[in-house]
């Protein structure tokens, strides 16, 4: 009993668009990663950046004692 010649190409153009969707849906992935992994490191390059410049401005801020600078003024003297 032989496959008939319109099965045959059926399977093989099947079996074709199957692998070369395969690829394109892999190659968009690999992409999507990629980029997933770059914005990833600029987002925490952008962090390491903005902590460097907060960093000395709550340590003047830890270091003048808030609560005193909020006190009701007159009850205590206001100086750094």
């Amino acid at each position: 009993m032989a496959i008939p010649a319109w099965a045959t190409v059926t399977l093989v153009l099947g079996t074709g668009i199957i692998v070369a969707s395969a690829a394109l849906l892999a190659g968009q992935l690999q992409l999507w990663h990629a980029r997933h992994e770059r914005e990833a490191a600029d987002r925490a390059e952008r962090q390491e950046k903005g902590a460097a410049v907060v960093a000395p401005v709550l340590s003047l801020l830890n270091d003048s004692e808030p609560q005193r600078l909020t006190a009701t003024p007159g009850t205590q003297t206001l100086t750094l």
